[in-house]
């Protein structure tokens, strides 16, 4: 009876311990994941600031502001709603968006990134047939910007990062997009 006991608590301490370092490695992903949106809405807010007589240029800061304002509301609603993702009940939304505003502020800020390491960033579109697609853009502009992140971080300074995106032909009111990140270094 003692001896069941004792596997009971260990058993409980073990489980314990999982969920602890689950957080932790949940927190320190998150933290990770706060930063890009976090840099983009600085950058451009000061770039808009010293550029504030080029209307044109201010706007397009403004909408990557708002963008990542709402990667970012994503990322702390994720947080902060943590039992879902303990409970493995976190689903991924399914509405109309835009291929190309996603773009917009993926693809300067990664560019930035990497000509700040001193390496290049490529970003190719293949085949697209619709800009509009229907999907979870924050969970995949969230993905996207992971790996490419890790890509320029794991790329030695000269290489180069490539992102390559296709869709395949639309077959019953479906079409499926492919991401490809590629890093290539110079021997």
């Amino acid at each position: 009876m003692l001896i069941s006991r004792e596997h009971e608590l260990q058993d409980a301490l073990f489980l314990a311990q999982q969920s602890s370092n689950a957080k932790k490695d949940f927190l320190s992903r998150m933290s990770h994941e706060i930063r890009t949106p976090m840099n983009i809405i600085v950058g451009m807010t000061t770039i808009a600031g010293a550029n504030l007589e080029d209307k044109d240029r201010v706007k397009d800061c403004l909408s990557k502001i708002a963008f990542s304002s709402k990667h970012l509301l994503s990322l702390i609603n994720d947080i902060l709603d943590m039992s879902k993702i303990e409970e493995g009940k976190l689903t991924a939304n399914k509405e109309p968006f835009e291929l190309p505003q996603m773009f917009e502020t993926l693809v300067p800020a990664i560019y930035s990134q990497a000509a700040a390491k001193g390496s290049a960033f490529e970003c190719k579109f293949n085949s697209m047939v619709s800009d509009t697609v229907i999907g979870d853009s924050l969970r995949i502009n969230q993905i996207l910007l992971n790996l490419l992140s890790n890509a320029v971080k794991f790329t030695p300074a000269g290489g180069t990062i490539r992102l390559s995106v296709s869709q395949a032909p639309v077959k019953n009111g479906k079409t499926r997009l492919t991401f490809k990140v590629e890093t290539a270094v110079l021997a």
